[in-house]
């Protein structure tokens, strides 16, 4: 979902966060459906989802509607690039290598 959509995680937080009350120049939307000004055509047929402490955290984390909305992007990010964390440590590993051999040879 995040490398589907121009503005990736951007795109992500403005619609999770993004439901107002319906201004009064738009038409009414159809049954089921909410404004979402972030949305293209501003009607999803999608509730909002993310409210102000509906969930609890552990650490004392307060859990307001934007930091749960950063976590679930995070976890969807996390999800889309399952191979990130191996990437990452053989970057480190190719790094430190070169540098090892640039170092020994200097």
């Amino acid at each position: 979902i995040n490398i589907a959509r121009e503005g990736n995680e951007d795109y992500l937080f403005s619609l999770l966060t993004g439901y107002e009350e319906l201004p009064a120049v738009q038409a009414e939307p159809a049954e089921g459906q909410a404004y979402n000004p972030y949305f293209h055509g501003y009607y999803i047929g999608m509730a909002q989802q993310l409210y102000n402490e509906s969930v609890d955290y552990e650490d004392g984390t307060i859990p307001y509607q934007s930091q749960i909305a950063k976590d679930v992007i995070q976890y969807l990010s996390w999800t889309s690039n399952p191979w990130m964390d191996e990437s990452i440590m053989y970057r480190i590993k190719t790094i430190s290598s070169t540098t090892n051999i640039l170092f020994i040879s200097y």
